[in-house]
């Protein structure tokens, strides 16, 4: 088994060992002919500011996909167009959200989501691992060091910094993505390998990752992530729509489409960690994380399958409780954020449901208890 055969293998499932499940976007390198979408999304907080964005998307001309040619453009397109969607829907009052998405975004938004077997509507895969540049190419890879490409609509830090903390954890679990795939691949070709390396990468990155969840109070709080960014991450089944969903414009035949939004449960890191670790979940909790890889990109879905059914750990594998330990306590970490987050900030805790639309806090703690 060759370093050059991982790689492969990783690139072939869009991941890296950089990088993990991020994908490096330059928006500087899509066809001008998208320039309109570009142009909007960058026109964006002050649009929101004078309450004027659902005139501006109107004007928008319909763009076709048959320009896009790299899978980074591809991704470009459906961060640019999920952007402009949320922004349609939630620039203003929930409970006068429009029922209709027009044509000129629906249109060529299921056409990039069925290239990149995505939802049509604002997911992780988006609003994280697509949506970042480095500020300065001769620094490193930071929070205080990236830039979102799109999907900002307040003129504030905490609106950059939440998506930046959050493509750096993603990028801190790149090494043990990496091991992951290489036990894997040692398996499946009948060549002995040291689990320990890939249980101890494991471990390593859990612990950098909650390290850097730490990071999320520095330039962004509860008030805001709550009341004022919150809201566009939301998918199809909040405020107006919650009960009957929304319609595309020309696309009547898809009917009242109802996706949840933007949810970490669609971050592929934890369940692939699940995946090689043989952490089962079971009833509704699984069913929704299996629900949620509908909302991440067909080739991170695939490696998740892969890593399943091919897993070399065991539940009586050494050192398998050590990196167990260490996902508990990420997971006590993320609730701990929840709470900070979300139910500092509301009137009934029990009852409510994430951005992705699930009673996120019983869930959550049921994958903590899973965690075994």
């Amino acid at each position: 088994m060759t370093v050059d055969e991982t790689e492969e293998t990783l690139a072939r499932f869009r991941v890296s060992r950089e990088l993990g499940f991020l994908t490096q976007c330059d928006m500087r390198k899509i066809p001008d002919y998208y320039r309109p979408w570009i142009i909007l999304c960058d026109a964006m907080v002050e649009l929101v500011k004078n309450n004027v964005v659902r005139e501006a998307i109107l004007f928008l001309p319909q763009l076709d996909t048959n320009r896009l040619v790299t899978y980074e453009d591809w991704r470009t397109a459906h961060l640019l167009l999920v952007t402009i969607a949320s922004g349609y829907l939630w620039s203003g009052k929930p409970s006068d959200a429009p029922l209709v998405l027009p044509k000129n975004i629906c249109a060529p938004l299921v056409s990039v989501s069925e290239r990149l077997g995505l939802r049509p509507v604002i997911c992780h895969a988006s609003a994280c691992l697509a949506n970042w540049h480095l500020i300065d190419n001769s620094q490193p890879f930071s929070p205080d060091n990236l830039q979102l490409n799109a999907f900002t609509f307040l003129n504030t830090k905490g609106n950059h910094w939440f998506f930046t903390v959050t493509a750096q954890i993603e990028k801190d679990f790149g090494p043990c993505t990496y091991e992951i795939v290489r036990a894997v691949l040692y398996t499946k070709r009948g060549k002995p390998y040291n689990l320990d390396i890939a249980i101890s990468s494991i471990t390593t990155c859990l612990y950098n990752a909650g390290k850097t969840m730490t990071r999320m109070g520095e330039f962004l709080s509860a008030k805001e992530f709550f009341h004022e960014l919150r809201p566009f991450l939301w998918g199809y089944n909040e405020g107006s729509l919650k009960e009957s969903g929304i319609l595309f414009e020309g696309m009547e035949h898809l009917g009242h489409l109802k996706y949840g939004g933007g949810s970490a449960a669609q971050s592929s890191t934890i369940q692939l960690i699940d995946a090689f670790l043989k952490v089962e979940h079971t009833g509704a909790d699984n069913d929704f994380l299996i629900q949620q890889r509908e909302y991440m990109p067909r080739e991170h879905r695939e490696l998740l399958e892969w890593v399943e059914t091919s897993t070399p750990v065991q539940k009586f594998t050494p050192r398998r409780e050590e990196a167990l330990e260490a996902l508990r306590a990420f997971r006590s970490k993320h609730l701990n954020l929840v709470a900070q987050y979300i139910l500092s900030q509301i009137e009934s805790p029990a009852s409510t449901t994430g951005t992705g639309g699930t009673p996120f806090v019983k869930f959550l703690k049921n994958c903590r208890s899973d965690t075994k």
